[in-house]
This record gives C-alpha cells, structure tokens and sequence, in this order.
C-alpha cells in the first residue's frame, strides 16, 4: 500500500502562500489576504486529498516538491487572475500534465545544482591556497 507524500502537500502550501503574499487580492494587508485564502475556497482540502494522491505523483521526492510548487503556483494565479474561486480543480488538472517531467526536471536540477556547489568548493578552496580558480 502507497502512502500519501508530505512534500507535495508543503512544497503546494509554501507555495502558494508565499505568492498570494507577496501578490494580496483583499486590500487590507497582506496577512489578512493570506489567512482568507488559505481558509477560503478548496485549496487545503485539495491539497491534503487530491494532490497527494499516490497513483499520480512523481516517483522522486525532489520531483514531488518541484510537483507541490508547480500546483501552488499555478493555483495562486488562477486565484489572482481567475473569476472563480475554485481555481485549485483547474490548477490539478493542468499540473497533472506535468507529472512525468517533473522527476526528470528534478533531476536536472539535483545535477546542475552539484556542478555549481563543487565549482564553489573549489573556487573558496583555490582563493584559500593563494591561487587563481579554474572556472
């Protein structure tokens, strides 16, 4: 038996709550826009149940957050530019065509990510020695 992933749940509500921040559709504050938009509408329930479910998440745990963040993205702005509340239902659907790439952009994005942490070990290593790097 699967169990239902954590990180696509985080990676959705980090997300989105980190867009409908810094983007407020309720004119009061910022806060106040996202405490209404986590607690209004689908979205924390179709986070916990619908996109957590395992028969369409990606095999990887980084292409699962990478998963989670393209789902809270897209929903934050179907929300923002959208006239139905409900944009989480669109946003599933859309972010469901994804899901296959997902483990391979992932991956991408572990390797390159090494490349540039070695070039930087090395670089500090070389300047520490008195050398020039070799870029």
């Amino acid at each position: 038996r699967k169990k239902i992933s954590a990180h696509v749940v985080f990676a959705g509500i980090v997300t989105f709550g980190l867009l409908v921040f810094l983007f407020p559709r309720v004119s009061t504050g910022r806060l106040s826009s996202l405490v209404y938009e986590l607690a209004s509408g689908a979205f924390l329930f179709g986070m916990t149940f619908m996109a957590s479910d395992p028969a369409v998440l990606p095999k990887t745990h980084n292409g699962r957050i990478l998963y989670g963040v393209i789902l809270g993205g897209m929903n934050a702005v179907l929300c923002y530019f959208g006239a139905q509340e409900l944009g989480f239902v669109f946003a599933i659907l859309l972010a469901n065509v994804f899901v296959h790439s997902c483990d391979r952009y992932a991956a991408f994005l572990k390797a390159f990510a090494g490349r540039l942490w070695q070039r930087a070990v090395l670089t500090v290593k070389s300047r520490k020695k008195g050398g020039t790097a070799n870029a």
